[in-house]
């Protein structure tokens, strides 16, 4: 598939939100281990948007103003 990139670019923005969210729900439960494991995560994953954001700016920001009601 032609987008199949820039698809997996907001999946894991998806996933980022999620190890954001999963890191701060292991600090609060004093699980700093896991809490470890998400950051480690949201590092691997924020790496890999980047790759794609750079593939993908121009559609990434097109939707982005598409979303805030800008064209």
């Amino acid at each position: 598939m032609k987008n199949q990139s820039f698809f997996d670019l907001l999946t894991i923005e998806s996933d980022i939100s999620m190890a954001l969210y999963f890191m701060q729900q292991d600090i609060d439960d004093g699980r700093f281990t896991d809490a470890m494991a998400s950051q480690f995560e949201y590092l691997y994953l924020f790496d890999k948007w980047e790759s794609l954001l750079f593939k993908h700016s121009d559609e990434y920001f097109y939707l982005l103003n598409i979303a805030k009601g800008r064209k």
